[in-house]
């Protein structure tokens, strides 16, 4: 892997000594994998030049390339976590960027005062006590291991796994609340998540094979199965809402949903990708120690006095705020972690 590393390093160099690649505007550069050259250092520096970036990416039968902002956009998702140091150190970056900023935010609205015990309070509870991101890194650092899962076995056996996850998943965490599921908020939640979009993903013949109707259609009639098991256990007097994460209905009716999009074909959007790079953001403000009660307490009030409009513009605004403040973490990352 080292030597791979110093020879892509050498490649990457030469690459941008080329007068094609001077004279270029746009560089067509594919993801290495499995000790392939690796492209990051091509597509970085293409980025930094002013150039634009595509790589290729299979939909069904079709090859088509997709235009980057950068190499967050292939982090994560449905297209699969690409474990790299450097993009590791970046998410570690962002979570403590906003534990501080938003404790300074706290500090300057008077929703707290400075001082070491609160701050540690703060990280402490920023990190440890928010369980999305402990499932998220835990997702992070178990995605070499998924990915080499997946890289390695038939369609069959993927979709076995699957079924035998979502099956264990439905008895031990959704009926029998098992604590290492803790209702869906989990790395190992995640992880059965981060299957079912790779299966997708690899195999859309086997599941994408309907119109792109036949998943809306299928996405409310689970829906309004939701409703009617709802309504059900309450005329039943049970007390226990049947909603959930590790709802195998609610699972169905999002990766309905899902393929629904899949099937739609948005056009790629540089707009979307940039706001999609920060979307975290809000997430690690709005839930912070010091922020949360009061944001709460905001939307309380505006459900109360106001109408759904300001509610929206009130969301609106903090989802705005982030974002763009987010930017600055994105400038200062590049320039710390290199």
């Amino acid at each position: 892997d080292e030597q791979v590393a110093q020879n892509s390093e050498k490649i990457a160099e030469a690459v941008a000594k080329l007068p094609q690649y001077g004279q270029a505007a746009c560089v067509y550069a594919y993801i290495d994998y499995n000790h392939e050259v690796m492209t990051d250092s091509i597509i970085f520096k293409a980025l930094e030049d002013g150039k634009r970036v595509a790589v290729p990416r299979v939909e069904g039968k079709d090859l088509i390339f997709c235009y980057l902002d950068g190499l967050d956009d292939l982090e994560s998702g449905y297209f699969g976590i690409r474990w790299k140091y450097k993009s590791f150190c970046n998410l570690i970056f962002q979570i403590f960027f906003w534990i501080t900023l938003s404790y300074l935010i706290a500090i300057c609205m008077g929703y707290t005062h400075f001082g070491i015990k609160t701050f540690i309070q703060n990280a402490v509870y920023g990190t440890i006590q928010r369980w999305f991101i402990i499932a998220y890194l835990g997702l992070y650092m178990m995605a070499p291991v998924l990915n080499s899962f997946l890289d390695n076995n038939s369609h069959k056996t993927i979709l076995t796994l699957i079924l035998g996850f979502y099956g264990f998943s439905t008895v031990v965490g959704y009926l029998g609340t098992a604590p290492e599921f803790n209702r869906g908020m989990s790395t190992i939640s995640l992880m059965g998540l981060y299957l079912i979009g790779a299966y997708i993903r690899r195999f859309p013949a086997y599941i994408t094979k309907y119109n792109k109707y036949f998943y809306l259609t299928a996405y409310f009639s689970l829906g309004f199965l939701m409703v009617f098991i709802s309504a059900l256990a309450l005329k039943m007097s049970i007390s226990q809402s049947p909603y959930g994460y590790l709802n195998p209905i609610i699972i169905l009716e999002s990766v309905a949903l899902f393929i629904f999009f899949i099937k739609t074909k948005i056009p790629y959007s540089k707009q979307i990708n940039r706001i999609a790079a920060s979307a975290f953001a809000v997430y690690l403000f709005h839930t912070n120690l010091f922020i949360y009660e009061h944001y709460q307490a905001a939307c309380s009030q505006i459900e109360t006095d106001y109408n759904f409009a300001y509610g929206i513009l009130f969301m609106a605004t903090v989802f705005t705020i982030s974002v763009l403040l987010d930017k600055g973490r994105i400038a200062l990352s590049k320039r710390i972690i290199r």
